[in-house]
């Protein structure tokens, strides 16, 4: 979410920005894995469908990121992350693991398809509205849905810079060797804050983190 506006204003093209910052999230990934264990796997059956999604999106998103101009994309969905803030810290959503319908998981698989599209085209940023279907429609803690996020965001993640390494020069490497290391560090410590917080603390930060992002996109795509 802080990463592509800080490549983007240090000269690289958005393109360029986004991914780069994808190779980063790799490392994002791997330590949040590692902190969470076996929060990250606890839904199999669910963990499937998102592995399975991101490797549908991974074959859609390289060829998309060629034709990309995106200005009033990036501005809908700045204004929509912050929109969904006071949704994100209304009432105990997210606080508790919760039964929900099959019916609302089937809500939530279809609408699972748009948000893992916005991650693959945009950045790893945007996947926190992943994590508002996760608690809204399967029932998940924020924790919860943080941690099996970071699993399918390697699935989808990798794949994309596989393609996009082989394909494009877009990924910018003394930019990319730097962050991924750095990425990995970030996302160890911060999962383990949030672990030790808990799931309010955790909500309270995916809200301001919601926030600063969908502002950065706003600021990006208009100035």
């Amino acid at each position: 979410m802080i990463i592509v506006p800080f490549l983007i204003a240090v000269g690289l093209t958005p393109q360029q920005a986004i991914a780069t910052t994808k190779f980063c999230g790799i490392g994002f990934s791997f330590g949040g894995i590692a902190a969470f264990k076996e929060r990250s796997f606890k839904r199999p059956v669910l963990l499937a469908y998102l592995s399975l999604l991101a490797i549908a999106i991974s074959l859609i998103v390289p060829a998309l990121f060629k034709t990309l101009s995106g200005h009033v994309f990036q501005i809908l969905i700045g204004l929509l992350m912050i929109a969904l803030v006071p949704v994100t810290l209304d009432g105990k959503q997210g606080l508790r693991t919760k039964r929900t319908s099959k019916t609302q998981k089937a809500y939530g698989a279809i609408l699972l398809i748009p948000t893992f599209l916005l991650q693959g085209v945009f950045s790893s940023g945007v996947g926190v509205l992943n994590n508002l279907v996760l608690m809204r429609f399967f029932g998940m803690n924020v924790l919860d849905a943080s941690a099996i996020q970071r699993v399918s965001a390697l699935v989808l993640n990798g794949l994309i810079v596989v393609t996009l390494a082989l394909t494009t020069n877009f990924i910018i490497w003394q930019y990319a060797l730097v962050g991924i290391a750095a990425s990995f560090m970030g996302g160890y410590i911060g999962s383990k804050i949030a672990i030790e917080r808990g799931e309010k603390f955790a909500k309270f930060v995916l809200a301001l983190f919601m926030f600063i992002a969908g502002a950065l996109l706003l600021i990006d795509a208009l100035k």
